[in-house]
């Protein structure tokens, strides 16, 4: 099967901290006498491509390089190659895709940096892997399915697809980086954010340090800082104060506690501090909270 019409997509990808765009054309999927080429090169882009039937060579550089089913070839940007038509064999099945790794922007942060350097450096390593058990095709031959048929939601499949091969590809090599991938301080984001809600829930009228959520989190000071910014967007001190003011509000409106003794159950030094504080918030003192019937104290 090859692809009777003309088609041409650039398709933005995030991949971990990186941006890449995937290039596909008509020529995704090609077999015997339409694996015949003439020397050309990609500029930038990579070149992925799959074997999934078949035994051929491909020249890269005026290297030759034998290629046969189940391999995952890699061209660098710049590379000559082609497949000379005395080389190819009837049965050979290749597909392919190109792509691009975007290149930071200066205000870009230290770890997308970090991510973009480790990318090149991987992918600069790799030349010929090898899928044993062609595992992969399924994923490959969904990509050219999406692309003839044109479905309702096919970039957004063709994106998923791409994201997925060139993972696969990656994972095929061994190779692991930290950057391009969320780090192992990520893959536990969900396990601390939950210490930080029981602290929070439990323990927001009492004096919490810093270090008492960094203890909990075994981690330093600096990295729970840093915690704290990343999975709520302020820091410590000020989802801390949101926390007690939530709980302030609650309180106003669903018990009869002394607005003295609410500022004193939800951690606040004392009643002129609390009132200063949920002013600043609301726009309101206490007590006009606790008449208002129009406001909402954003409990579930």
């Amino acid at each position: 099967m090859s692809l009777s019409s003309i088609f041409s997509l650039e398709i933005p990808v995030q991949m971990g901290n990186l941006k890449l765009y995937f290039f596909i054309n008509e020529n995704i999927r090609v077999c015997g006498t339409e694996c015949i080429s003439v020397p050309h090169n990609h500029g930038k882009c990579y070149e992925l491509r799959y074997v999934s039937a078949g035994h051929g060579i491909q020249v890269i550089n005026d290297t030759d390089l034998e290629i046969s089913a189940g391999d995952w070839i890699l061209l660098h940007p710049g590379e000559n190659h082609y497949q000379p038509a005395n080389t190819v064999g009837e049965d050979l099945v290749q597909y392919s895709f190109r792509f691009s790794v975007k290149t930071p922007p200066e205000s870009a942060s230290a770890q997308q940096k970090k991510a973009y350097t480790a990318m090149l450096e991987m992918l600069n390593g790799i030349r010929l892997l090898k899928d044993e058990n062609l595992q992969n095709l399924p994923s490959w031959e969904l990509l050219t399915k999406e692309i003839l048929n044109k479905k309702y939601g096919f970039f957004n499949y063709l994106q998923a697809l791409c994201t997925i091969l060139l993972t696969e590809f990656l994972r095929l090599s061994e190779k692991k980086s930290a950057h391009i991938f969320p780090s192992e301080e990520l893959k536990h984001s969900f396990f601390w954010r939950e210490q930080i809600d029981r602290l929070l829930r439990y323990h927001y009228m009492e004096r919490l340090k810093l270090k008492d959520f960094a203890d909990a989190m075994k981690v330093s000071s600096r990295q729970a800082s840093r915690i704290f910014i990343r999975e709520f967007g302020v820091t410590y001190v000020t989802k801390m104060m949101e926390t007690r003011l939530q709980q302030a509000k609650f309180q106003l409106k669903h018990t009869d506690k002394s607005l003295h003794q609410i500022s004193v159950d939800c951690g606040f030094q004392n009643y002129n501090y609390f009132n200063t504080c949920f002013r600043k918030e609301t726009g309101m003192t206490p007590a006009d909270y606790r008449t208002r019937t129009d406001v909402d104290d954003g409990m579930e």
